[in-house]
């Protein structure tokens, strides 16, 4: 969870984003990482962010600050969409038992004249 622009297909380590921002990376590992760069809009947003950064001493903290604003962001929407789905199905439930009930009045009804 420290790797906030990691992917599945596109693994990138922190170390290797900092060494990017401070020049510090050879010319196939800096075409690879621009590549990849150009794929990813939410990485081509934060590495454009980082790059403004004038400390490049203070950029593991800031990754590290970015990724816990994230995982809380992230989390408190998983959070809110469970309860806002919750009374959306609960809505659901309610008319199901209501049409239910509807059916076996009606049954009812119906036994009750036939079998007079």
């Amino acid at each position: 969870m420290l790797n906030i622009l990691q992917s599945k297909e596109m693994p990138i380590e922190n170390e290797q984003i900092i060494d990017y921002l401070k020049g510090g990376l050879k010319q196939p590992a800096q075409q690879q990482m621009e590549a990849q760069e150009m794929d990813n809009a939410m990485m081509q947003d934060a590495m454009e962010g980082l790059k403004y950064v004038n400390d490049t001493s203070r950029l593991e903290m800031i990754a590290r600050e970015m990724n816990k604003t994230l995982h809380k962001k992230i989390a408190n929407q998983k959070i809110k969409h469970k309860e806002t789905r919750k009374w959306k199905d609960q809505s659901w439930i309610l008319l199901a038992i209501a049409t239910l009930l509807v059916i076996v009045v009606i049954c009812y009804w119906v036994m009750k004249a036939f079998f007079r």
